[in-house]
């Protein structure tokens, strides 16, 4: 998961919720920009600018993306067995 917070914020959330994977901060938005990502909703202005869309990307073995989960709202996830099935389609 790439988030736009500082990494002790990424830390703090991380012991809370004890995810089973790695968080990776990208305070300047840099990752983010490189793939597009950034959710104009939010302007310069604002508190939550810079910050990504909520995208789930499938990747093949080989780097190569296969399949792109994009949403409208932060709060919105795609269903775990539609990811699956990508996931089993690779082939």
């Amino acid at each position: 998961m790439v988030t736009y917070d500082q990494q002790r914020e990424i830390a703090r959330f991380n012991r809370r919720f004890l995810f089973g994977f790695p968080l990776l901060a990208d305070p300047q938005s840099k990752i983010i920009r490189a793939f597009g990502l950034i959710d104009t909703n939010y302007g310069p202005r604002s508190y939550a600018f810079g910050v990504a869309q909520p995208i789930t990307f499938v990747i093949d073995a080989g780097g190569r993306v296969r399949h792109r989960f994009s949403e409208v709202h932060y709060t919105y996830r795609p269903d775990p067995e539609e990811i699956l099935k990508q996931l089993r389609n690779i082939n």
